[in-house]
């Protein structure tokens, strides 16, 4: 027999140790009534291998497996079947509608080359009618809530140690996904990474959702609890979009520790809280709620800590984590501290030099790669043994973006793209290298941008901004906003479009200011909420966009390239 891989070798260890510990925990809501249904790490590890069995008699490791799932416990038994059996798993959210073109779904399926997509019972017409609508027929489908094996018959797959494990796709591109590739001993450290980060163990239990676009966050909702031989309660994403305050009586019933969310998860808690619904809860426990993703915003948690203080939640109880899919999951985190530098962003300590010989972070000039002293904003370069292994099939980014080396020979780190600066030992992390706006001399973030256009006109009020810098086209910059139309004349929209350029141009040293207006909805937004701004520059490149009204360069105008109708 192969020696089994660190990760799932974990996962079997804790099913002998602790074979009746609730490990999963699912919780469904009808009306005002909650539900739930268990997995001991008996029985996970018992059905997890069951389909690894089925699984592996019919793919080779290293595979690919689409994963189209309502969330639930089918979900989790297919995540860790693929890790089982050695295949890669994709997880993608289940396609709506009769309209699928760009869904993630499509886009994913045929970049990963996938050999099977894993569904169950409640989705499968919507999958079926997907796959034949978008080309994908001749991909197998397995209905996993129909499969049983004898799971007696499970071996490790056989597979190189260094093998990949995971293939996770960075969010926010339906048109042009970019996936990588997270090898065993990536996914362990990061693993161990997270457990000293939040001073994690076998007695916490964690809440929240299964994501379905941002697979990263898989690792630190599913897979480092039971790597950990910890519980988990997962609630049904809808559920809380529904009724936010839902997830406050989850972790007062289970006694739950930790959750992992955007800043907008907790944004929308404190705004379904009316004193009734505070009274009565306990939420003592609650040590750790970590915020994640590109818009930290501090005042939304300082907002829901001073809040939930009435529940009982402890104070230091709200922290922020900077995560990079690159790096396999968690860089590093903190408690709350505020950094102004045009935009407000929390900080993320990570002692200067080595940590433990394992992690080095380095702030490095994008352009000249010359590594900054402490205090200067620059791109946060990182080298690790949880940084993965290399983007799927992109072997030219693979180099410039996984084996980057400083103007002074220092090499192995990873650009994250992202911007900041260490301060008092620690980094400040403002926001993507591709979300800052040319300026003359200043940090300008289109976090920033986006919330005066809103603000400019009643038109806008309660609509979604997307501002970005386009490729290739020097300092050409490209505002898209979405427009309440009622009552609105051609002239009114071009009137509009212009009132916009006026505003962004003295701001920026931008070259041009394109102006796109659309209706609401248009503007597609990331799972906490903000404009999805790659995903937007991407479909306005194409030409892919539907315009009320645009205001266009005409260089900019001729160098998009519109998608072919197939």
């Amino acid at each position: 027999m192969s020696k089994l891989p660190d990760f799932v070798r974990t996962l079997t260890d804790n099913a002998q140790a602790r074979p009746d510990h609730v490990a999963i925990t699912t919780v469904r809501w009808t009306g005002n009534e909650m539900t739930d249904e268990c997995r001991t790490y008996r029985e996970l590890d018992r059905e997890a291998r069951s389909l690894a069995v089925w699984l592996s008699q019919r793919h080779r490791p290293g595979e690919r497996a689409l994963l189209l799932y309502p969330s639930g416990l089918e979900q989790v038994r297919a995540q860790l079947a693929c890790l089982y059996a050695g295949l890669l798993p994709v997880t993608a959210p289940v396609p709506r509608g009769r309209k699928h073109h760009l869904t993630p779904a499509t886009a994913l399926a045929f970049d990963a080359e996938v050999s099977v997509v894993l569904t169950d019972s409640a989705v499968v017409s919507v999958v079926s009618d997907w796959m034949g609508q978008d080309g994908l027929s001749d991909v197998p489908v397995a209905i996993t809530d129909t499969i049983a094996a004898d799971p007696a018959e499970w071996t490790p797959p056989a597979r190189p140690p260094d093998a990949p494990v995971l293939l996770q796709y960075v969010a926010g591109s339906a048109i042009d996904p970019k996936g990588v590739l997270v090898s065993n001993a990536n996914l362990v450290s990061n693993m161990d990474r997270t457990r000293r980060a939040f001073n994690l163990s076998p007695h916490d239990r964690s809440c929240g959702w299964l994501p379905q676009r941002q697979t990263h966050r898989i690792i630190g909702v599913l897979l480092a609890p039971l790597w950990l031989g910890a519980s988990t309660v997962l609630m049904d994403r809808d559920d809380f979009l529904d009724h936010p305050h839902r997830l406050l009586r989850v972790m007062d019933r289970y006694r739950a520790t930790v959750t992992i969310a955007h800043s907008h998860a907790y944004d929308l808690c404190v705004r379904d809280l009316v004193p009734e619904r505070l009274r009565g809860l306990d939420l003592t426990r609650w040590r750790c709620a970590v915020t994640i993703g590109e818009d930290i915003t501090p005042s939304t948690l300082r907002a829901f800590a001073d809040k939930l203080a009435e529940a009982g939640l402890p104070t230091g109880a709200a922290r922020t984590a900077y995560l990079r899919p690159e790096a396999t999951f968690l860089v590093c985190s903190s408690g709350l501290r505020v950094a102004k530098h045009d935009v407000t962003a929390a900080a993320v300590p990570e002692r200067a030099g080595d940590t433990g010989g394992e992690r080095r972070v380095r702030i490095v000039d994008p352009t000249t790669r010359q590594v900054l002293p402490h205090g200067h904003l620059g791109e946060i370069w990182i080298r690790g043994s949880d940084v993965a292994v290399q983007y799927w099939r992109r072997p030219g980014e693979t180099n410039r973006v996984f084996d980057a080396v400083t103007s002074c020979g220092e090499g192995g780190y990873l650009r994250s793209g992202d911007l900041g600066m260490v301060r008092d030992g620690e980094v400040h992390v403002v926001g993507s290298v591709r979300d800052m706006l040319p300026s003359d001399g200043r940090v300008v973030h289109a976090q920033s941008i986006e919330g005066e256009v809103v603000a400019l006109d009643v038109a806008f009020a309660g609509l979604s901004c997307g501002v970005f810098v386009l490729p290739e086209h020097g300092d050409d910059v490209a505002v898209v906003q979405e427009v309440h139309t009622a009552g609105r004349a051609a002239p009114d929209l071009a009137a509009l479009a212009r009132r916009v350029s006026g505003h962004v141009r003295p701001r920026l040293a931008a070259r041009t200011v394109n102006v796109v207006l659309v209706r609401p909805g248009g503007v597609p937004r990331t799972p906490h909420g903000g404009a999805d701004r790659s995903l937007l520059r991407e479909l306005f490149l194409a030409d892919a966009l539907e315009p009320l009204c645009e205001q266009l360069d005409e260089e900019v105008r001729r160098r998009r390239r519109p998608v072919a109708a197939s």
